[in-house]
């Protein structure tokens, strides 16, 4: 339509007519043109097909090389110390457990966590606190932790502390105990 075109309204007046929407000037109204709709859905599955592969890279990579820190985390199951709950912020993380209201806290470097477990009724060494270490072997739902722990930071280490992967789920109970586990110093 030209911008000089006028019309009359319902008085009789004369008054410049409208503009039409630019989509209907230039063609670009993405279902109006032949095929719109159609080349807006390719292009969306092909987005989702490029991020699809895109995880999959980056989950090989990362199972050919160490596993990342965050493997760490979720629910765990011992069968000297029963369950575990982890939780991993950056580098650091945050383990409680059910024997002796039991904490451990400590940082992640590669496959390994080094930390200070401490438990009730004290939380103080060398009786009820000291020195943590685990190792995470396996990959999804096989994944393993073998630990050694001592008391204090010179006992003798014991290497009796285990535990397997249950699942990602972290219990309400957990997540309170897990706030207050951020008191721990590795």
């Amino acid at each position: 339509m030209r911008r000089d075109a006028h019309v009359s309204d319902e008085s009789g007046m004369d008054r410049p007519a409208p503009e039409p929407p630019l989509h209907d000037i230039v063609g670009a109204h993405p279902t109006r043109r032949p095929g719109g709709l159609v080349l807006q859905v390719a292009a969306g599955l092909v987005a989702l097909i490029v991020l699809a592969l895109g995880g999959i890279a980056v989950t090989a990579l990362a199972s050919d090389d160490e596993p990342s820190a965050d493997a760490f985390a979720g629910h765990w199951h011992s069968p000297q110390w029963g369950e575990h709950y982890v939780v991993v912020r950056g580098g650091t993380m945050k383990v409680v457990y059910d024997h002796a209201g039991g904490e451990a806290v400590g940082v992640i470097d590669g496959d390994t966590f080094t930390g200070w477990w401490s438990e009730v009724p004290d939380r103080e060494p060398p009786a009820h606190a000291g020195e943590v270490r685990f190792t995470l072997t396996g990959s999804g739902g096989g994944r393993a932790l073998s630990g050694e722990w001592r008391f204090g930071d010179d006992g003798e280490w014991h290497d009796d502390w285990t535990a397997t992967w249950v699942d990602g789920e972290i219990s309400a109970d957990a997540v309170v105990k897990l706030a207050g586990a951020g008191a721990l110093t590795p």
